[in-house]
């Protein structure tokens, strides 16, 4: 079964969504792409780099130095504690605390861009 290129408003973790990176040539071009780093011990494909760490861990470290990209959004989420619920909790009651997702966007803004790295990988069904 082949997979759809079209992209929904709200991108997840091995969802396509359109990136700027550089093409041949060295100029910014747009390009699908498909969110995560699929890895050998996991199902799930890893989404998340550590700027502390992207340069030393072997699964970002090459992408770190070659393959960096640019990822328009709207906003993104986090996930947190509501501010109606922040005060001094102990790690036992930090982890009863529901956390809540947060739209994060500039003020002001209507796009924000993020940081990414990219890689090739074959996917079955593209």
């Amino acid at each position: 079964m082949s997979r759809s290129a079209e992209m929904s408003g709200n991108i997840r973790p091995t969802d396509m969504a359109a990136v700027f990176a550089p093409n041949k040539q060295g100029d910014m071009a747009v390009f699908p792409m498909i969110w995560g780093f699929t890895v050998d011990q996991s199902s799930k494909p890893l989404i998340n780099c550590r700027i502390e760490t992207a340069d030393r861990k072997p699964v970002w470290k090459d992408s770190w130095f070659r393959r960096r990209c640019v990822i328009p959004a709207s906003w993104y989420y986090e996930w947190g504690i509501s501010p109606s619920k922040v005060g001094y909790h102990n790690a036992n009651e930090q982890r009863n605390i529901k956390k809540e997702k947060f739209a994060i966007q500039p003020e002001g803004a209507e796009i924000t861009y993020l940081a990414g790295l990219y890689r090739f990988e074959e996917h079955r069904g593209i």
